[in-house]
């Protein structure tokens, strides 16, 4: 058998296996959108594209795609994420992929499918490969990515929110009631948390974001793309105040995360105060406590009133010889509140450091609201709360 008819009959073998096997074979030249691509003429075994991906709810991730193959992921959510279990629909992401050992490619799609491309990336050797698309109505995104270098790729895989799409989708917002109770969440590092509330036209609307540890920023919309900036509010730690004069409609609220952090939000209708009189009373708790410099403590301000309160300061101390009073000025930790609606409660957990080392002797607490005595009240006598505790 001469070399020819050798060849030819090893070729035909090849391809029956092929055949036999059902294996799918495609060629990728690695030259659709982004930058150039790397290697020339590799081949792209399909793993199909209706087979069910893998479900990414943690970011960043950390994947890998095997030699010449595919990897698709469903990524539905994640720790930067607004809502934590879906992405924001329509919202604009960047999806990313680096610290690449060889060179893989990005794709980015909208359905189950893989047949709907909103966007790829495909850089030469390990650089990174990052595009933006749109979530889709299910705040979801499907991604594939394919090893281009021959050899297998890990890299690690993230999805960054972007900003608010303009393509179609609204923010998915947490309701806000007007001059009801706060709500209380933890914002992560560049995480963004949506609210909203409705308005009328004329009246002037206060929003107020108190941290109870870290830096999140205030910022407010008109409309769900988060396109129609209404004011911002992003001081370091101090409480962020926005107050405007709305149209009739509905309002959007974005708590940035500067920094992690827990925090409360509201939002009152500086046109509601009724004509009655505001009555503040303050309840403290011990949260946990231990032999060390810190000790944490809760505690509660309500409005027993019929009228509104304005901004007043509250005062707190883990430890303190004998009671305070308003007669001097005295150290200890402050938190200022901007407004307390008629009987509406806000709660602060509050995390006490300093010179002492707590052991297991008895320790008094106090928390005092008002301290500076600028709301006039209809009983200012149950404005100190007292705490005695044992460090343990």
């Amino acid at each position: 058998m001469n070399a020819t008819i050798a060849r030819f009959l090893m070729t035909l073998a090849f391809m029956l296996l092929l055949a036999a096997s059902g294996c799918e074979v495609t060629s990728d030249d690695n030259s659709n959108n982004g930058g150039g691509g790397g290697g020339s003429g590799s081949q792209f075994t399909s793993e199909g594209t209706d087979m069910e991906p893998v479900s990414v709810t943690y970011l960043p991730f950390a994947g890998t795609v095997g030699p010449n193959d595919y990897s698709h992921y469903r990524v539905e959510g994640s720790v930067s994420s607004a809502l934590t279990s879906r992405l924001i629909a329509g919202a604009e992401y960047e999806v990313s992929l680096y610290g690449m050992n060889n060179d893989a490619d990005l794709d980015v799609y909208s359905d189950l499918g893989f047949q709907n491309l909103l966007c790829s990336s495909n850089y030469s050797g390990t650089a990174e490969d990052y595009c933006n698309a749109n979530a889709n109505s299910s705040g979801e995104l499907y991604i594939r990515t394919h090893d281009y270098s021959g050899f297998g790729t890990g890299y690690t895989m993230e999805v960054n929110w972007y900003g608010a799409g303009t393509s179609g989708g609204s923010t998915t917002a947490t309701a806000l009631t007007v001059n009801g109770a706060t709500e209380s969440n933890y914002v992560d590092y560049q995480e963004s948390h949506f609210y909203t509330f409705y308005t009328t036209s004329g009246v002037d609307y206060t929003v107020t974001l108190t941290p109870i540890w870290g830096d999140p920023d205030l910022y407010i919309y008109s409309d769900d793309q988060l396109s129609g900036s209404v004011d911002s509010s992003s001081s370091s730690t101090a409480v962020d105040e926005v107050t405007f004069t709305a149209t009739q409609g509905q309002y959007w609220v974005e708590v940035y995360g500067y920094s992690e952090a827990d925090y409360t939000i509201g939002v009152v209708d500086n046109s509601s105060g009724g004509s009655g009189t505001p009555e503040l009373s303050i309840t403290l708790d011990l949260v946990t406590n231990s032999t060390a410099y810190v000790t944490d403590m809760t505690f509660t301000v309500t409005n027993n009133g019929d009228g509104d309160a304005g901004a007043f300061t509250v005062m707190l101390w883990s430890d303190r010889v004998s009671a305070p009073d308003t007669a001097s000025a005295q150290s200890g930790a402050y938190y200022d509140f901007t407004s307390l609606a008629a009987g509406a409660s806000q709660q602060i957990t509050a995390s006490g450091s300093g010179g002492t080392f707590y052991t297991s002797t008895s320790y008094t607490g106090y928390a005092f609201v008002d301290f500076l005595e600028d709301v006039a009240e209809s009983n200012e006598t149950n404005n100190l709360a007292t705490l005695v505790w044992t460090a343990n």
